[in-house]
């Protein structure tokens, strides 16, 4: 399987023998680090199919009812996660009436090599994707399914992935029209390196180094899996891990996403998307590191000399408390600024951005802020400042705050945000419409459309659903507006 096309007989596959697997077990995960040859496998493409059936009703009853279809993609930064136990979707499918799907998708180097050329391409995680999704518009409706109203929504590199698919041409085919983006856009396509050097770098750590590009894959697909993961892992030689992503490949992207967002090919979506107030978590590691001024001013310096140059000056101008005369030797406002500084830049920006993109060409767009945070083991790891952690949706999303109704008492403000979430993310999938369920029933708090005019999102913080204006502030219009024009050609020098 390692760097080969998903097998187009995969989409003919008895749609019997694959129901009945899901219901028995959980499959293995895709093989990612650290490897576990009893939870892991190279035979890792399934999908698990929830449908909301009432016991009490003949099972051809429940499948003529025509739910509403929501495909789950994985985060996990194309490097881990699963469509497996991880995602239960139980509670979202029997809450809101909906079908949900998961799946595996393969990932790293397995899923995403790219060498450039014709003997690895890349992109075949995202071709599982493509092909799990052409599977359910086949076959959905033998599970009580609407084909007409199938909803692609996933979180982090999840969410880029689905919206890959958006303006994928070979992904349009398959008819899925509405997306649900969480805390990730096409815009994060940018923000990994250069697939040609990952790759060329697992090649030389695995000792596949040969005279032709041919024989280099041929060589890395000949290895066991988890000498593979071990190359890209770093444990083969105490290395840095390697991170594989999608590429341009003239197959399954054309060309540059970013000149694909288009009114010609954005006509006919509908966009629910938006952030988590403490999106930032991912780089914490990073934050925490700083406890000087020499620290913060080269941390932004490195963050994003590439990208900007000299004008990462203006970068730690705008970050720095010019107002605190003791913020130079304050270390937890510098790092809240730096942490303020990545989940605006990577995420908040990034999804008013396509938001402001979309609203130009009259999309729908719905778009919201995520300020409650629940207390996971995970959660409690960051303090209180930060807000709600990357990935800090999926309980609320999945309902797993309320699958078991007895930790519902615990945090009842949780609770209701979790059922409240549901609604939203399933009226969309319905009707388009996250205010409406397909009864023409409202919800108590209006999610008014985005326009590029007022720029509105709702904002989800416990108990108090409200509409807002400008996510981010002044701080996404500085991403948006002011640094795009500071772009200079002269590179950063750092002593």
């Amino acid at each position: 399987m390692v760097f080969l096309a998903t097998d187009p007989d995969f989409k003919v596959c008895k749609m019997r023998t694959i129901f009945f697997r899901s219901m028995t077990t959980f499959q293995k995960s895709c093989p990612q680090s650290p490897y576990d040859a009893l939870t892991m496998s190279e035979d890792c493409l399934y999908m698990n199919v929830y449908v909301p059936i009432d016991s009490t009703q003949p099972y051809d009853q429940v499948i003529q009812k025509k739910y509403a279809v929501m495909i789950w993609l994985h985060g996990g930064g194309y490097m881990t996660g699963d469509g497996m136990e991880s995602y239960m979707g139980d509670v979202l499918a029997t809450s809101e009436q909906v079908i949900v799907v998961t799946m595996n998708y393969r990932l790293g180097a397995i899923g995403f090599m790219s060498t450039g050329n014709r003997f690895s391409p890349g992109n075949y995680g995202l071709w599982d994707q493509n092909l799990a999704m052409q599977w359910v518009a086949d076959n959905i409706e033998a599970f009580g399914g609407d084909s007409e109203r199938m909803t692609i929504f996933g979180q982090g590199a999840g969410a880029e992935s689905a919206q890959l698919h958006m303006v994928s041409p070979s992904s349009r085919k398959v008819g899925v029209n509405q997306t649900i983006l969480q805390s990730g856009t096409l815009y994060g396509f940018y923000d990994y390196p250069d697939q040609e050097t990952v790759s060329s770098e697992l090649i030389s750590r695995t000792g596949c180094s040969r005279a032709t590009s041919s024989d280099s894959v041929e060589c890395v697909r000949s290895l066991p899996i988890e000498d593979i993961v071990s190359g890209q892992d770093g444990s083969l030689d105490e290395s840095v891990p390697l991170q594989f992503a999608p590429v341009v490949d003239g197959s399954f992207l054309l060309r540059d996403p970013r000149n694909l967002l288009t009114l010609k090919e954005m006509r006919g979506w509908k966009f629910m998307l938006g952030s988590n107030s403490g999106d930032g978590t991912p780089y914490w590691d990073t934050v925490t590191s700083v406890n000087t001024a020499d620290q913060f001013r080269n941390t932004i310096r490195t963050s994003f000399r590439d990208s900007y140059g000299v004008a990462s000056d203006d970068v730690e101008f705008e970050y720095t408390e010019w107002a605190n005369e003791y913020f130079t030797s304050d270390t937890t406002e510098m790092q809240k600024q730096l942490f303020s500084m990545y989940t605006s830049q990577r995420y908040n920006s990034q999804a008013a951005k396509l938001a402001f993109t979309a609203g130009g060409t009259l999309t729908d767009v719905y778009m919201y802020s995520l300020d409650y945070p629940y207390q996971t083991t995970e959660q409690q790891q960051y303090p209180s400042w930060t807000g709600v952690m990357h990935g800090g949706d999926i309980p609320y999303v999945w309902g797993d705050i309320v699958r078991d109704s007895a930790t519902q008492g615990d945090n009842p403000e949780a609770s209701i945000l979790s059922f409240n979430i549901m609604k939203y993310w399933a009226n969309f999938a319905k009707t388009g419409n996250p205010s409406m369920g397909d009864q023409g029933v409202l919800t108590d708090v209006e999610w008014p459309r985005y326009r590029n005019l007022h720029r509105h999102y709702l904002k989800l913080d416990g108990n108090d659903i409200s509409a807002d204006s400008y996510l981010g502030g002044k701080d996404t219009a500085f991403w948006n507006f002011i640094m795009p024009t500071l772009r200079v050609s002269c590179p950063l020098y750092m002593p």
